[in-house]
């Protein structure tokens, strides 16, 4: 088996379903070439009465976790993992719909390299999801990228335009590990166990994943092309930390900061702050005055000439070389980040996805103010728990 997608679950058995149904129609991938494990976090709306009988063209492993003091989205997701049998393990939120070109996409970074932590990226949609447009694929082609949508553009595609969709080319990356589109090789993640069950509150669990699995070795990798939908239920959830989730999310980071002291390389308040967004990070990115080198891909180049140039430049010292991709058909993007650390930084951008860094700073500022008003109001939610168990059959 190639790929495990696992998804963990709570009491979200529609957009559960939604997600299944869309990865019926992955293009060049059968029965045999990919699973789904839905790990299910001790729902109580009948979750599994409601996916069983949906038609799949994958094999699928349910598994259920009783509630308990160990319950945690880290515990969901590595039991999740234990119960694949795939090399490569997708973790995926249930509420994500992806295209048809999906583990395709997964793939072509793959087959590369196998110590890539790749990142996709989110829409953010806004309105409810009609179960036919996914059959159909309408769906895909009512929420597709597009650089005057900020409203459906997520954080990130904000801090890529402002670094680069080069992994290399930003400070600390696996601050950019988002749990909702994450993959890695099963052998990495069983050799360091995968999520810190210990982090048993909301928040930064994939952050600590993305940082361990770099101590381990692995490269972050960003695929521009890897971009799922996320369906909306309820107000966007990347802007703010919700009023409810301040306190667990602050000892998340406490217990993040005792673990890995030297992560940010900076003082305990000031990691804090940072880890909690009050500080943007690029005012620790240093500059250096660098003459700066631009390269274009587009029709009638020549790709082999044009990687040389780019090489040249990075293995110098003393230049930005920015790369902009007019063609993206070249598996440029995979090339630059296989290039790892240069000693001149090459920031690159697939032109699809360029976007107009102070319209959308101006969109991001308005969104967070109107998200804080509503969210001042909202009272926190009490966690269930139960007793443990886990129980895992096949469907």
């Amino acid at each position: 088996m190639r790929f495990s997608i696992v998804i963990p679950t709570y009491n979200s058995k529609q957009l559960l379903n939604n997600t299944l149904e869309a990865l019926n129609y992955q293009l060049g991938y059968g029965f045999d070439d990919y699973e789904v494990v839905v790990s299910d976090d001790g729902s109580t709306d009948k979750t599994f009465d409601c996916i069983k009988n949906t038609p799949r063209n994958y094999s699928m492993r349910y598994v259920y976790l009783d509630r308990c003091a160990q319950s945690c989205r880290s515990r969901t997701r590595n039991e999740g993992r234990k119960a694949a049998s795939g090399e490569i393990i997708v973790y995926l939120d249930s509420d994500i719909l992806v295209r048809n070109d999906f583990l395709s996409e997964v793939n072509r970074y793959f087959k590369m390299n196998d110590r890539f932590l790749l990142l996709g990226t989110r829409l953010m949609l806004n309105d409810p999801i009609i179960f036919d447009d996914i059959k159909t694929q309408k769906v895909f082609d009512q929420y597709a990228f597009n650089p005057h949508r900020y409203d459906i553009l997520e954080f990130r595609h904000y801090l890529f335009e402002q670094y680069s969709y080069n992994a290399n080319a930003i400070l600390f990356p696996w601050m950019q590990v988002y749990s909702n589109i994450v993959i890695a090789a099963k052998k990495w993640l069983d050799e360091t166990g995968g999520f810190d069950e210990n982090m048993k509150k909301w928040g930064m669990e994939d952050l600590e994943l993305g940082y361990s699995l770099i101590q381990h070795g692995l490269q972050i990798a960003i695929n521009p092309r890897l971009v799922g939908l996320h369906q909306n239920h309820g107000p966007r959830n990347d802007l703010i930390i919700e009023k409810n989730k301040e306190q667990a999310y602050g000892e998340n980071i406490d217990y993040f900061i005792a673990k890995h002291p030297r992560a940010l390389g900076l003082r305990r308040t000031i990691s804090h702050k940072c880890l909690r967004g009050e500080i943007p990070m690029h005012k620790f990115d240093l500059y250096f005055p660098k003459k700066d080198v631009y390269f274009t891909y587009e029709p009638g180049k020549n790709i082999d000439e044009l990687k040389t140039e780019i090489t040249h430049y990075a293995n110098a010292e003393g230049f930005s070389v920015l790369v902009e991709d007019f063609k993206e058909d070249a598996d440029l993007d995979l090339w630059v980040q296989s290039l790892g650390k240069t000693k001149s930084v090459i920031r690159y951008y697939p032109q699809s996805k360029r976007l107009n860094l102070k319209e959308f700073e101006a969109f991001l500022d308005k969104e967070r103010q109107r998200q804080f008003v509503r969210d001042a109001a909202k009272p926190a939610t009490p966690s269930q728990v139960s007793i443990p168990g886990v129980r895992s059959f096949e469907c």
